[in-house]
Formats: structure tokens, sequence, C-alpha cells
């Protein structure tokens, strides 16, 4: 997270780019919010059971929108030009 932070403010100038990035980050985060909730809910049954749908059903969320934004993190790097060396 921090050096797609330290990459985001070198994005000024570039609005497609930094669009893009944004998006990323939106995804990513959300992403991480649905691993978490599935976590925290997991962890409240205190029981070696097996999780319920909706544990499942956030853990499957999270998976698609962490896929989502590794393309446009992806699309970011080889199509922006992003976080690269280019002489």
């Amino acid at each position: 997270m921090l050096s797609g932070m330290i990459e985001l403010l070198k994005l000024a100038g570039r609005p497609r780019a930094l669009e893009t990035a944004e998006r990323h980050m939106q995804l990513m985060l959300l992403a991480w919010t649905f691993y978490a909730a599935s976590l925290l809910m997991r962890l409240d049954h205190f029981s070696l059971s097996a999780p319920g749908w909706m544990e499942i059903s956030l853990s499957c969320l999270g998976l698609a929108t962490l896929l989502a934004g590794a393309w446009l993190g992806a699309q970011l790097v080889y199509r922006h030009r992003v976080g690269t060396f280019t002489p």
C-alpha cells in the first residue's frame, strides 16, 4: 500500500493513469474489507465447524474484487507504465 501511495503522488499530470489508480485503490480496499468482515465473522463463532454461507460469500466477493483490482494494477504497470523505470 505504501509503494502505491508513493506512486499515486507522481500521477498529478496523468489523468487517465490517475483515474485507473483510484479505481484500483477502491477495489483493493473493498477486497480487504470483504476479507476482514469474513474473518471477523469466523472469529466470532469460536468453533471448529464449517463457515456459514455469509462468511463464504464475503470471501468470494473478496476474491472477485481482488482479481478486478489486480487487473487494474496490471493496467497501471503495463499500459500506463506506472512504477517502472523508463530511461
